[in-house]
């Protein structure tokens, strides 16, 4: 699923920004599209530049589902555009993404409010979806918004079908519909769960 598409469809809460001293060795330069009016920091920090000269660091919320930080940017004559701040940072520092493999704005710890420029990277699909599985953070299983079963229902019926249990009786049993426990059986759901692998023909 698109990455943009996810983080807009998610409900936000706000975060307040940072206002402290600002760190030693930080770097801020204008974002693309938004001369004289926003900049990005190196430190993953968005600022507006006011008529008077005061730069704001701006406040913003964050995307329930992955917990990027969005703000809302302002250009002139046109409306508020919310933007997320990891690939403000990223497109301001490294430039648009080199091909078209390499699209998302990816995190190398796997943190998704650490949007340092250091820990910033494009990459594709794939390499991203590794990434959250490397870091823990794929929304799969229970943590899915679409889940029907919990991982002890799973681990329920494996165990009723290491005890000999036929699908008909596993599905009288438990109360969960043939098709999801056929999937479960089968390997082709909840596979990281059960550790039933899918067998293909």
């Amino acid at each position: 699923m698109d990455q943009a598409a996810d983080e807009a469809r998610s409900p936000a809460t706000p975060v307040k920004a940072c206002t402290d001293d600002p760190p030693a060795g930080e770097v801020w330069s204008t974002i693309k599209g938004y001369d004289g009016l926003y900049e990005a920091s190196t430190f993953g920090r968005v600022r507006r530049v006011c008529e008077s000269g005061e730069k704001i660091v701006l406040d913003g919320s964050i995307q329930k589902l992955y917990s990027y930080i969005k703000v809302h940017l302002t250009a002139e004559g046109e409306r508020p555009k919310k933007k997320f701040v990891h690939r403000l940072i990223l497109e301001t520092f490294k430039g648009p993404p080199p091909d078209k493999e390499s699209q998302l704005c990816c995190h190398l710890d796997g943190n998704p409010l650490n949007n340092k420029i250091e820990n910033l990277y494009w990459g594709s699909y794939k390499k991203n979806a590794a990434d959250r599985d490397r870091h823990g953070n794929t929304c799969r299983g229970e943590r899915s918004s679409v889940a029907v079963l919990k991982d002890k229902d799973v681990l329920n019926i494996v165990d009723l079908l290491a005890r000999g249990e036929s699908i008909v009786s596993i599905v009288k049993k438990t109360g969960i519909n043939d098709r999801t426990v056929r999937d479960v059986v089968s390997g082709r759901t909840w596979s990281h769960v059960s550790g039933i692998k899918l067998c293909r023909q």
